[in-house]
């Protein structure tokens, strides 16, 4: 147990590595000197979950039916949805029929923040997706997310110029 341990320990070795690897002492400097571009990029990221996580919330929550509604508990061929042990979030399923309901996947606010990660950084797994047509408009979403994550890119990209003697930089 002992010698598993020591062995262990050599995993740290690759930290000692950056103090004479000149990349890495080049790259760590740059992204010093980036931490306003990025932690602005994290508090528009932190501001536009909380905003358009709470409009999704909104738009898409629907109704909340406690435990033991007849909504719920009747079985799917009756219309229901065949849940019993808990109340649930109902939303319209899009169809024509008014009775037609499904269990919302925006349960709550911190449930949509999931939706507008995904949304924003473009790789929409399609686990989570508006159903309401007042919602259609907050899928614009992904054009303000790829606004918020390429402005520090762009800024960092500057940063390893102006920290880069261009003698330096490759072709």
């Amino acid at each position: 147990m002992v010698l598993r341990v020591l062995r262990l320990t050599r995993v740290f070795r690759v930290f000692r590595l950056g103090k004479y690897n000149e990349i890495f002492l080049l790259f760590s400097r740059v992204v010093h000197q980036s931490m306003p571009a990025f932690f602005l990029m994290l508090f528009f990221i932190i501001l536009s979950c909380c905003l358009f996580g709470t409009l999704m919330w909104f738009a898409e929550g629907g109704t909340w039916y406690p435990k033991g509604h007849e909504k719920l508990i009747s079985s799917a061929e009756e219309g229901g949805l065949g849940i019993t042990d808990r109340g649930a979030w109902l939303r319209h399923t899009g169809s024509k029929d008014s009775d037609d309901l499904e269990e919302s996947k925006f349960q709550s606010i911190p449930h949509s923040f999931w939706y507008v990660i995904v949304t924003v950084t473009t790789v929409g797994y399609g686990d989570m997706y508006p159903r309401q047509q007042q919602s259609s408009g907050m899928q614009k979403t992904p054009l303000l997310g790829i606004g918020s994550l390429h402005l520090p890119t762009r800024m960092q990209r500057e940063r390893t110029i102006r920290v880069v003697p261009t003698a330096q930089m490759p072709p």
